[in-house]
């Protein structure tokens, strides 16, 4: 039927054009599974997310470094706070990642909230230190594998079940092969001052954006003002 034609396969995992929940400069992130009628893979019996990059938009070196950067760091991965990939397939024109599937991101969660509480901050005190104390538990971890992440921002902490997840190892780098500066990466607001101003990243920069994090949960009451406020 129409709906079959429309089921793609990677391995075994399927997935659907129409189930799109995502999206990048060159990639897409889809809603997968094992079987696409019970929602199931064999590994965890739940949903998965599958990333697509087309990796016909890499273009330049930086770029296709940054996609082995990717793969790599996120095969070492182990840790509850860090997003967990089961498995990264490639064919000639695309990368497959398949990982664990949350629901929603802090990012959002911190917009949801602010608009309804009273109080100053988004998040109360107790909830922002628990999520804060977990995301630097995954720091801890991915700086213990030699990796930067290089992109830590409220959107990019996913929640599953309530346990905060880092994801999108898109700019990660590994510490003993830095390239040195000459390029940005990541979201200026949650920039180290030695990142935005001099494209110098190290564990300290990933750090200064956790805080910024916690500024954020803390102290935007008004999401659509966070921006200017963090600024």
């Amino acid at each position: 039927n129409a709906g079959d034609r429309l089921t793609k396969q990677i391995k075994n995992y399927l997935y659907s054009p129409d189930g799109q929940i995502g999206k990048g400069f060159t990639s897409q992130v889809f809603r997968g599974a094992i079987d696409i009628h019970t929602g199931t893979n064999i590994t965890t019996d739940e949903p998965v997310a599958i990333k697509v990059i087309d990796t016909r938009g890499n273009k330049t070196e930086v770029e296709h470094m940054l996609l082995r950067n990717e793969i790599k760091a996120l095969k070492m991965m182990t840790q509850e706070n860090v997003v967990h990939t089961y498995e990264v397939c490639q064919t000639a024109n695309n990368v497959y990642m398949i990982g664990e599937l949350a629901k929603g991101d802090l990012g959002a969660l911190i917009k949801e909230k602010g608009t309804k509480q009273t109080y100053v901050g988004a998040i109360k005190e107790d909830e922002a230190l628990k999520i804060f104390k977990q995301i630097l538990q995954g720091l801890q971890h991915i700086h213990s594998k030699g990796v930067i992440h290089r992109d830590i921002k409220s959107a990019n902490i996913l929640l599953k079940k309530g346990t905060p997840k880092i994801a999108d190892f898109g700019f990660a780098e590994f510490a003993n092969e830095r390239q040195g500066g000459g390029y940005n990466v990541g979201s200026p607001l949650y920039m180290s001052p030695e990142a935005y101003r001099k494209s110098q990243y190290s564990e300290k920069s990933d750090c200064w954006a956790a805080g910024i994090i916690l500024y954020e949960m803390l102290m935007v009451s008004n999401h659509s003002k966070a921006l200017t406020t963090i600024q």
